[in-house]
């Protein structure tokens, strides 16, 4: 189904894509994939780990696997060793592949994509009937969770994400994510490839992007300028960059900057317009195949993410939950399938304005979206907090545009120090970017705390902002 659909538009495309080192047609490219797809047969290989930096090897293995029907699962480098480790254990792989030869892997075999890894065969976990996908979330409370989609899924998204661009005849993506993030895959190569655009795809470290926590800024203008793209898929931490780019006068041909994965600042995005920058945000989630809403090129509304796509519907329940029906995930891996026809409680608080177009509050929970799109639990980084033998107590907080903060009570007065022990902890993108200590401990007599000892999260903000401790810093 995908496949078909995509390798009839790459039949067509002189230039589909390109890399450091190559430049392929639709035509080349889609050998390419008969070639990986027929090492994939001879391995046997039904459940695939795709552990591979942006490039073509990366683009040729995700198409291989939907030609044979073999399940891909994307496992980010930006993901930590231990929750790398998770997936390969939770996924039910039969073969990891790599550019280099892994710890703990034997006799690796060399394939026209890199090196094929098998893993010990054991029972797979059932998946739900129709998977092509697994796609593991940035794991909020630290354990990623597989999201099981299927081409339908995948297929829903990219058609409707086409429509919704084809205004802006976009001839050129370059791929600033990591294609294990959905978003990326579905929109950075589905969707310019139906639109019979070129896809460029460069290794994250020659974007300037070292892991998701890190930009060297004057490397990804010197990047995006040379290539000069005409649409990116940006989060929120991204877009600054690219704004500085045009302040200071540099070229470039953007007709497509689409933006998600957490909340932008109404500063920023509004910086971006006066710059003249063609800026479009939208709204998604994994369990949603990514895009929801999205704001369209002549029916843009600043402060919204535009309205629902047409292949879903969106309404808010009365607690001002934000639910969607229409393009439902299949389920968790390794746990009961849900029904297609039921609404998706997207776990986020919203409206709909009178014109239908969505607007998002914040989050139900507490979840944090950092500046990367990833999305972090503070109740996780407050448990590594609270593990260390110098913190008493934690309480974290953020947002996109202040990164990660906390607020612990400790005896210790080398905040820096402390940040480091922690942050070696965690995977890059959950990193602490600050520390406060105070030597004052939560109080249920301050209302700090409930009853039961949970931080009251409003309260604690609060006395942060009023500035009502005298806390070290870093």
């Amino acid at each position: 189904m995908l496949f078909d659909v995509l390798a009839t538009a790459l039949a067509d495309n002189p230039q589909a894509l390109r890399s450091e080192s190559e430049t392929l047609s639709g035509t080349a490219l889609l050998e390419r994939v008969r070639t990986f797809a027929e090492e994939l047969r001879r391995q046997d290989v039904r459940r695939l780990g795709i552990l591979l930096d942006n490039g073509s090897d990366w683009a040729i293995a995700d198409l291989a696997t939907l030609a044979s029907g073999i399940v891909s699962v994307p496992i980010p480098g930006f993901f930590s060793p231990s929750q790398q480790q998770h997936l390969l254990s939770d996924a039910g792989l039969d073969a990891v592949l790599a550019p280099a030869p892994l710890r703990d892997f034997a006799d690796p075999v060399q394939t026209s994509c890199g090196l094929l890894h098998r893993l010990p065969q054991s029972s797979h976990t059932a998946l739900p009937a129709g998977t092509a996908r697994i796609t593991y979330t940035s794991g909020t409370t630290g354990t990623p969770k597989g999201v099981c989609l299927s081409e339908a899924n995948m297929l829903a998204v990219a058609r409707a994400l086409h429509s919704a661009t084809a205004a802006l005849e976009v001839r050129h993506h370059l791929c600033v994510l990591p294609l294990a993030v959905l978003l990326e895959n579905i929109g950075g190569l589905y969707v310019p490839w139906l639109s019979g655009a070129c896809v460029t795809l460069l290794p994250m470290a020659s974007l300037g992007i070292r892991g998701a926590a890190g930009i060297d800024t004057a490397q990804l203008l010197d990047t995006l300028t040379a290539w000069q793209p005409h649409s990116l898929i940006l989060v929120p931490a991204l877009l600054p960059v690219i704004i500085a780019g045009r302040e200071r006068g540099l070229p470039d041909r953007y007709r497509c900057l689409a933006l998600g994965g957490g909340r932008t600042s109404a500063i920023h995005q509004q910086r971006a317009r006066d710059l003249g920058l063609p800026l479009f945000e939208g709204y998604g989630l994994s369990e949603a195949a990514s895009v929801v809403a999205f704001n369209c090129r002549g029916a843009e509304r600043p402060g919204t993410v535009g309205r629902p796509l047409p292949h879903v519907e969106v309404r808010i329940d009365p607690d001002g939950g934000i639910l969607v029906r229409g393009n439902r995930f299949l389920g968790y891996l390794g746990e009961p399938e849900g029904n297609a026809d039921d609404w998706l409680d997207t776990g986020d608080r919203g409206h709909l304005d009178a014109d239908g177009y969505l607007i998002v509050d914040g989050r139900r929970k507490h979840t944090i979206v950092t500046a990367m799109g990833r999305n972090v639990a503070p109740e996780w980084l407050e448990a590594e907090l609270c593990a260390l033998p110098d913190i008493i107590q934690g309480f974290v907080y953020g947002d996109e545009e202040h990164g990660l903060q906390a607020l612990v009570v400790s005896r210790r007065c080398d905040p820096e120090a402390l940040r480091e022990t922690v942050n070696a902890q965690l995977p890059d993108y959950a990193r602490l970017d600050q520390l406060h200590i105070t030597s004052h401990p939560f109080s249920s007599a301050w209302g700090e705390l409930t009853a039961n000892g949970r931080l009251r999260r409003t309260a604690l903000l609060h006395r942060i902002k009023e500035a009502s401790w005298d806390f070290s810093t870093v």
